[in-house]
């Protein structure tokens, strides 16, 4: 059996994960458990865990620094799944730099967290076929996909794409793309066009920017492309977009209302 150590502050937490899984069923066995990085590196040293379940806000030492001092200090094999509460694209990041790879978002997904023990299975027994066909859950798990989508609405005025991002997460594209549409219902560029082009719509409500200057703000290389984009989504170029914004005033003092607006297609 895989000796298992559960690591996070809340006991309740770790009931539940000993209790979430039929661990035996897949060759695993809840060795122990920690309440803090400390307790848990040395917990480590005395009783040399195959897989390490932590939290990372943690008092103490969080869970990225227990995976940087348990690689410094642990001088046996180890495997590192993240379980964070936390959707932030940093501690993803930060995480697969140093060498974890399985990242799951709580609530902690049943079948996530089978696969992401399976796949570890898969790369300490070295079965290629195995682990092509179950790659990290890192790659799949929700608390990935979900810091993607912040990047997005983070950097999106910035020139990203689905390959620069896919190289930020350590991820294929091609795989990231499919992955990404199948959780939001979208094409990533479906996705970032969205955000770009509502961005647009409050600048134009809010300001009197000129309408390149805005394109530009949001992301757009060229005037030409930001007006065919906007067209294509909101049906209405973005200056007749803000002239029908600023006459809806008008029309609902003389109790005429103002001419439902379009919806673009993304969330």
């Amino acid at each position: 059996m895989r000796k298992v150590l559960l690591v996070d502050d809340d006991v309740y937490i770790r009931q539940g994960m000993r209790n979430l899984i039929d661990w035996r069923a897949l060759g695993f066995e809840i060795g122990g458990e920690a309440g803090n990085g400390m307790e848990a590196l040395a917990w480590m040293q005395a009783h040399r865990p195959d897989v390490v379940i932590t939290d990372i806000r943690m008092p103490v030492l969080d869970g990225l620094e227990l995976v940087a001092k348990a690689a410094k200090e642990c001088a046996f094999p180890v495997s590192f799944i993240i379980a964070s509460g936390y959707e932030d694209f940093k501690y993803a990041q930060q995480a697969v730099r140093s060498g974890v790879r399985d990242y799951l978002l709580k609530p902690i997904d049943e079948d996530e967290l089978v696969f992401a023990l399976r796949g570890i299975e898969a790369r300490r027994r070295g079965d290629p076929e195995r682990e092509a066909e179950e790659p990290s859950s890192f790659s799949s798990s929700s608390g990935v996909i979900y810091g993607v989508k912040a990047y997005i609405e983070a950097h999106f005025r910035e020139e990203i794409s689905l390959k620069s991002i896919a190289a930020l997460f350590y991820m294929n594209p091609v795989y990231l793309g499919q992955l990404f549409r199948r959780t939001f219902g979208l094409l990533f560029n479906e996705f970032l066009l969205g955000v770009r082009i509502a961005e647009a719509k409050k600048l134009l409500r809010s300001t009197d920017r000129l309408v390149y200057e805005i394109g530009e703000q949001v992301g757009f290389n060229t005037p030409s492309y930001f007006v065919a984009q906007f067209e294509k989504l909101e049906g209405a170029t973005p200056s007749q977009f803000r002239s029908r914004y600023r006459e809806a005033p008008e029309r609902r003092s003389e109790g005429h209302e103002p001419e439902p607006e379009q919806r673009q297609t993304s969330p």
